[in-house]
């Protein structure tokens, strides 16, 4: 009795620190990477960012040493942990973002016997832990319950043999599960359920192996891996819908590595309508959010204070709802209802008499649950980074590139092209395109006007015919030059 008390005593205690020691993650869009270096008992977890000043690929250390080999792995979004698997026991593990790895087990019925777990992805609806081997011992697909007490697995044999997937990832918000095969260096789509591989997309030869494969919360599809050469330090896109890979960014070699993603959140992406622009024209920013998290999500708020010289003028479309307040260069939309999937908020903005320059800020998506980080802040499409401003540039009304004489050939013509974003145009003749062709001397007039400014140009074309005056039999020696003479007329 003595015995089987103590043991129940170290096994509750042992329970409760585990479950005090590990946190869950909070989901804000992040890619996790593992490494783990030639003969080392444990893998590293990093996560994958790009470096602001060197744009460069970099690893931030969640820890050198979660305790365990970890591969396979996933992000599950019902309760925000990393679930991997040690690809050579099978033992089954869960991280916490504390970095280190709780050990669960080898899971009930996965098959043994030189089989190598190394692609895995969790589902999108957390149930289960994906696997899938590399050797030719091992090509099926593993389904681990997750939800069952020892982790029950059910096995789905590979239609198609010859593939050689070393990850894989969900899209969250399709389903589809995608993976990189390394034998056809392509792009291929998995059915978990019933072992079907379509390979149809084309060859991407430049691609060798690919190790990780991430999902952002926009349903964007990026790996890491081998471009060009054998080293695997190449961040790369993915089209899902083409299958084509195109080359990112540069990072750290990466030999033993395996990433997963948890792009189950809200973001919020902001553009405008042109990186330059003129004082007093107009302009429309786009606040672009995304919810991969698997269910509407109401009260959430979203929040921008512009620059200074800036006025926000009208909301031109909003897909969410809610109340919308503007208040000189401030825009606010409480208690909207964000959807599954991504749409668009667009809003016209006059910029001020007086700005000139560099303009960047952010814009606020709060309100989210506390487990998706109860807010985010915008991030400019536009760069690799995450979480930058969006950035404007005012320059002053100024037309002096057009010339005010242009000469043209007879037959010929010349096109004048006085575009800049924001201003109204008119001709001579009426028209209002910024851009016109002229066929025939004239002087002609364009008439260009922002709110608060105009300038009228004058433009004058002109032709002339040239002639060259010659005799009609000139003789020069092999090697000798002659220079020709010539005078215009009209």
């Amino acid at each position: 009795m003595f015995r089987y008390h103590f043991f129940l005593s170290l096994l509750l205690l042992s329970v409760a620190f585990t479950g005090n020691a590990q946190e869950p993650f909070v989901c804000k869009g992040q890619y996790f990477l593992s490494l783990t270096p030639p003969n080392s008992p444990g893998s590293g977890l990093y996560e994958v960012k790009i470096d602001q000043n060197t744009q460069a690929v970099v690893f931030v250390p969640i820890s050198n040493n979660v305790g365990v080999k970890l591969n396979a792995m996933g992000y599950r979004s019902t309760d925000n942990f990393i679930y991997g698997m040690d690809p050579q026991t099978a033992v089954l593990s869960r991280i916490g973002s504390e970095g280190q790895a709780q050990v669960l087990g080898i899971p009930r019925g996965i098959p043994m016997g030189g089989r190598l777990y190394f692609a895995g992805d969790v589902t999108p609806d957390g149930r289960y832990l994906i696997l899938m081997g590399v050797t030719t011992s091992n090509l099926e697909i593993v389904n681990v319950d997750l939800d069952h007490p020892e982790y029950q697995v059910s096995i789905v044999p590979l239609q198609n043999r010859t593939t050689a997937i070393f990850d894989i990832a969900f899209d969250p918000f399709t389903g589809e599960l995608y993976g990189h095969d390394s034998r056809s260096r392509r792009l291929v789509k998995i059915n978990h359920e019933t072992g079907a591989i379509d390979t149809n997309f084309p060859p991407q030869p430049q691609v060798d192996q690919l190790g990780a494969l991430f999902f952002d919360s926009f349903g964007n599809l990026y790996g890491y891996g081998a471009f060009g050469t054998l080293d695997q330090d190449k961040f790369v896109a993915i089209n899902k819908r083409t299958g084509e890979i195109r080359l990112l960014r540069q990072g750290p070699n990466s030999v033993g590595q395996d990433g997963c993603s948890c792009p189950y959140t809200l973001q919020l992406q902001k553009t405008v309508s042109t990186d330059v622009a003129l004082p007093c024209t107009e302009v429309v920013y786009s606040f672009i959010i995304t919810n991969a998290s698997g269910a509407t999500r109401d009260g959430i708020r979203l929040f921008d204070q512009m620059p200074g010289e800036f006025v926000v003028r009208n909301v031109l479309s909003n897909p969410f709802g809610g109340t919308i307040s503007i208040e000189g260069n401030i825009l606010s939309i409480s208690n909207m209802s964000v959807h599954v999937g991504t749409d668009t908020v667009r809003v016209l903005v006059e910029i001020g008499s007086d700005a000139r320059g560099l303009y960047r800020n952010q814009a606020v998506l709060s309100g989210l649950p506390v487990q998706l980080g109860g807010f985010t802040l915008s991030d400019n499409p536009k760069t690799l980074v995450e979480g930058d401003s969006t950035d404007i540039f005012i320059e002053d009304f100024d037309l002096s590139f057009i010339r005010s004489e242009y000469q043209i050939c007879q037959g010929d013509s010349v096109f004048i092209d006085a575009l800049k974003y924001g201003i109204r145009y008119e001709w001579f003749d009426g028209d209002r395109s910024p851009g016109k062709w002229f066929k025939s001397r004239g002087v002609y007039t364009l008439r260009a006007r922002s709110l608060c400014e105009e300038i009228f140009l004058t433009i004058s074309i002109t032709s002339e015919l040239l002639s060259v005056d010659m005799q009609d039999d000139i003789t020069i020696d092999l090697g000798d030059s002659l220079r020709l003479d010539s005078r215009s007329s009209t």
